[in-house]
Formats: C-alpha cells, structure tokens, sequence
C-alpha cells in the first residue's frame, strides 16, 4: 500500500507541475480543450487522493520529526492567502515604480488570481462541510452548510492560492526552469497541509485545480480586453489605494 501511495502521489505531483505545459500562447476564449482536459484530469486525481487519505495522513502521523515540522511551518506560511497577495502587491508595486507594464501586470494577475481562488475555495469549504483530519479519523466525515469550526477542510485555500501564485509567476517568467521551481514549492506547500494534519490528500489536490484554473481564467481575461477581473486590485493616481475591477 505504500508503495501505491508513493506512486499515485507522484503521479499528482508531476501533472501539478505540468499543467502549465498545456497552455497555449495566446488564447482567444476564457475556456479552451486543454482546460477540460486539466480539470477532467484534476477531478480524476482528486479521486485516485481520496482513495489514499486515511493511509497518507496516518503515515505521516507515524513519521513525524521536529526537523520535518519545521519546514512545514515554513511551507505553510508561504501558502497563507495573504502572503500570496503581498507577492502579487509587492511585484505589482516595484512594476508601478519602475514604470514597467509587464511587471505591473504580472503582480495584477497574481493578486486577483489568488483572490478569485480564495473566493472559490471558501464557496466549496463551507457548502461541502467536509470535517478535517484533527476533527474526524474518517475522510467521509461531511456536514453540509454546518459552518462549524474543523468543518472546512475540502478544498485547501493555502494550496490554491500557492498553486494561483505560481501560474501566474510560471506565465510571465522567461526562464525555462523556473516553473519547475514555482509549482514545486507551491506542491510541498500541499504536502506540508498533509503532513500537519491539517487536511486531506484529497482536499490538496482540489486546491492546486482550483489555483491553476482560477490564474488561466484572470490571464486570459487580461490578454482578451486587459480589464481583468472582478476583484480588488491596487491603484495608483492621485494617490493610491484599491479599486474594484469587473467583467464587462
């Protein structure tokens, strides 16, 4: 069995960090085939988890190290949804000062990527209920709408938002193995939520969906019209501040 698990978690791992080789250069609709075939795909590995989600967390509880716990930490505070939107801030404001569009953009995309995964991972926790690994021993524990604390655990806001921040930093960046770098940060970001024992194996893989999907949909909104989407998004003009942008 440990052995299936190693395997099916690698198999997730590598079309996580893949997906950004199924993009196309310049897409004209919001949805293209390669979408379907990402979240079909995704769907089906967020299966291929749930199958598994008893035996990983019980086989990281049994290979637990102060070492290891540390660097989760770490990794789980890179996935906090308000880190990812101080990277957006923070490479959308140097863009601004250094009168650089393409950076600017680039920080946009990421906060608002990262704000519509937020939204949509918030929308699943709380309509699925599903009970997370410190409240329930069993990964078929859910209370629908119950919005009690340790009910939220399907999906993982800080693997979507890991995964939105990394999109959109693999879309922009000129180096060939830096996505490699991006979506593999963002991956042990999932595992450290697993290695904690604050999530499913399963709720990680439907987070990394969710993120990538959300930053191909605000990309592309960008490249179709450039008026993004509606999220809030920093401003600069007679001063500075945060604004609201829509889909028109």
């Amino acid at each position: 069995m440990l052995k299936k698990l190693i395997v099916t978690v690698s198999i997730g791992l590598l079309c996580c960090i893949a997906a950004p080789l199924l993009a196309e250069e310049a897409p004209v609709s919001l949805w293209t085939s390669n979408d379907t075939l990402l979240v079909l795909g995704g769907l089906a590995g967020v299966a291929a988890f749930s199958l598994y989600d008893e035996e990983s967390n019980s086989r990281f509880r049994e290979n637990q190290s102060v070492t290891a716990n540390h660097f989760a930490e770490g990794f789980n505070l890179l996935g906090e949804p308000l880190v990812g939107l101080g990277i957006g801030g923070a490479i959308w404001g140097y863009g601004a000062w250094r009168q650089n569009p393409g950076l600017a953009l680039e920080g946009l995309e990421a906060v608002e990527s990262v704000m519509l995964a937020e939204m949509a991972t918030l929308l699943l926790k709380y309509s699925v209920g599903r009970e997370r690994p410190g409240v329930s021993e069993q990964s078929d524990a859910f209370s629908p709408f119950s919005f009690d604390s340790g009910h939220d655990s399907l999906p993982s806001g800080h693997t979507a938002a890991a995964f939105a921040l990394a999109s959109v930093l693999s879309h922009h960046t000129t180096q060939p193995l830096a996505p490699w770098g991006y979506y593999g940060l963002a991956g042990l970001v999932g595992v450290s939520r697993v290695y904690q024992g604050d999530h499913w194996a399963s709720d990680v893989a439907l987070g990394a969906l969710i993120g990538e999907v959300s930053s191909r949909l605000v990309i592309r909104l960008h490249q179709r019209d450039g008026r993004g989407f509606f999220a809030l998004r920093p401003w600069i003009g007679e001063g500075f501040g945060l604004q609201w942008a829509a889909i028109y």
